[in-house]
């Protein structure tokens, strides 16, 4: 039977891993030009925000943009210009990794993700 802290660092190990893939996926999905797609666009910052902790204002405030252009961008509304999306996807990057590595340097911070 598993105990508590197993299960802890099983559900830390399937974040790790999604977290992980995601970064791999905005990679795959930037070289193939998928992210020219508003769809697809606005599915990496749903994600990004709902899944991973991101913050669109923090976006905002980091890059400079409006939080209208950023609503209609998660929404599906429209899409940024190719320099735009190419600096709100770095950013997302950026910031994912980095949660990757401070998470993989300090597993205890998991749970206090929680």
């Amino acid at each position: 039977m598993a105990t508590p802290q197993t299960k802890i660092d099983n559900m830390d190990r399937w974040y790790l891993d999604g977290l992980a893939g995601f970064i791999h996926a905005i990679e795959a999905a930037e070289k193939s030009n998928q992210l020219d797609d508003v769809k697809n666009f606005a599915e990496v910052l749903n994600w990004s925000f709902s899944k991973f902790g991101l913050a669109p204002t923090e976006l905002a405030e980091d890059e400079k943009i409006s939080k209208a252009a950023i609503s209609k961008w998660v929404n599906g509304h429209s899409l940024p210009s190719a320099p735009t999306r190419k600096t709100v996807i770095n950013w997302v990057k950026t910031k994912l990794q980095a949660q990757l590595d401070a998470l993989e340097a300090s597993p205890s911070q998991m749970s206090r993700m929680a």
